[in-house]
């Protein structure tokens, strides 16, 4: 999402001796951290980076990101929406519930006209027994990311691994007060992402 991805594979066909293993996370924020997370802990339980490379790559099929808008004015003043259409969506007091689909798209998945509501939806989203590890992370609003988590506590039975900022860039996108939970899904039996 951000291009690095292709950076560094330029340098790899530069550069085909180096030692290096490229995994496209199709994500970014929280999920994109989970990933990480995972990756460093089976590193350091000593697998090796092929390995890890290859687990982590299945794992973003079941790594996923919600995210609540405020608004749409930083998606729409950053570019990520059409001007035109964003401003009747704002005027409309449309508040979609954003996620990214598994080509590493930006995709709405759920409509509201409140922010109460939207945080409704994504809540209704996660299910017991169908969450792995999750991660709630905010642009400038501990507050409201520490009560979201307190809320998909109370209804998965799991505290967050983490809870912290999104990088500046994403704010920039996503708006300040907004914030995300990013999760994986467990595998059920038969091998199937819950």
């Amino acid at each position: 999402m951000s291009g690095l991805h292709a950076r560094y594979s330029e340098y790899l066909k530069l550069h085909p001796d180096t030692k290096l293993h490229l995994v496209d996370s199709l994500v970014n924020s929280g999920a994109e951290g989970l990933l990480a997370l995972h990756a460093a802990q089976r590193l350091k339980d000593g697998a090796s980076a092929k390995e890890v490379a290859a687990e982590t790559e299945s794992l973003r099929e079941r790594t996923k990101i919600l995210v609540s808008l405020p608004n749409l004015k930083a998606m729409v003043a950053s570019g990520r929406l059409n001007k035109r259409i964003g401003w009747v969506l704002i005027k409309t007091g449309f508040l979609p519930l954003v996620t990214i689909d598994p080509h590493g798209e930006g995709t709405i998945t759920g409509l509201s006209f409140s922010r109460k509501r939207s945080d409704r939806l994504l809540l209704e989203k996660l299910r017991p027994g169908n969450i792995e590890r999750y991660a709630v992370v905010h642009a400038n609003d501990f507050p409201r990311a520490e009560k979201a988590a307190r809320d998909i506590s109370a209804k998965i039975g799991m505290e967050p691994a983490y809870i912290c900022d999104i990088s500046s860039v994403v704010t920039n996108f996503a708006g300040e007060s907004s914030y995300a939970v990013a999760y994986i899904e467990r595998i059920l039996s038969g091998g199937k992402p819950a």
